[in-house]
């Protein structure tokens, strides 16, 4: 089947204006009729009525083969990016998400990701949206780390990251418990971490004490996308 045929059977493209403030979203079938159309607020808030337009139009009984069914394109995000937040604003559909276009293959969009985390509790709500991140690259089959520095060290402590930021955004245990199980790892400043005498028995699982020396190695020569929270 050929992209464009393939793009044929889409059951939606979610198209994204992204600016400083504000994301201008509109959401259309194969045919080009417009699905939905709205202006949403830039953080966790936006992301929760993202995830529940994408789900209107899928519907309550959509499932992984649904999920292939959605693509993003914006224009003012780099195509390395596009997968990741749309996976990241909608779980199901980041599965088979991509942007458009039809001459670039799936293998060179698969580069590391790097979200570099200094916000912990003081800001739940960023705390969230950067595990959104986080998750999304994960579960996308990206090999993700998140690098913890400052107040972000606690979160690298079992238990520590509970709750709920804001009306309908996902638990930060849940969030937590989806980056493992997708194979997401932690790099928590030594320094920082010994200057707020943690014990790194309590460590979660896939963390490790490690400073800028090691992440420069676990990345390498490869490209990675990166994130800053």
């Amino acid at each position: 089947m050929t992209a464009h045929e393939d793009r044929r059977n889409l059951a939606a493209f979610v198209g994204d204006d992204w600016a400083k403030a504000h994301h201008d979203v509109e959401l259309m079938d194969a045919t080009g009729r417009r699905l939905a159309k709205a202006r949403l607020p830039e953080g966790v808030a936006g992301i929760a009525r993202l995830h529940a337009m994408i789900g209107g139009q899928l519907g309550e009984d959509a499932d992984e083969d649904d999920a292939g069914q959605v693509e993003c394109s914006s224009p003012t995000v780099s195509r390395e990016r596009e997968p990741v937040l749309l996976s990241a604003h909608y779980p199901r559909a980041g599965a088979g998400a991509g942007p458009v276009a039809p001459d670039e293959s799936e293998a060179g969009m698969a580069g590391k990701a790097v979200i570099s985390l200094s916000t912990g509790l003081e800001d739940p709500e960023k705390v969230t949206v950067a595990f959104l991140v986080a998750v999304g690259a994960a579960e996308s089959g990206r090999p993700t780390l998140m690098f913890q520095a400052k107040e972000a060290v606690r979160l690298a402590l079992e238990g520590t990251a509970a709750g709920v930021a804001c009306d309908g955004c996902p638990s930060l245990p849940d969030l937590l418990a989806r980056y493992e199980k997708a194979g997401g790892r932690y790099m928590v400043c030594p320094v920082c971490f010994s200057a707020k005498k943690l014990d790194k028995g309590g460590l979660l699982p896939g963390a490790e004490l490690a400073g800028s020396v090691q992440l420069w190695e676990w990345i390498g020569d490869d490209t990675a996308t990166t994130f800053s929270y």
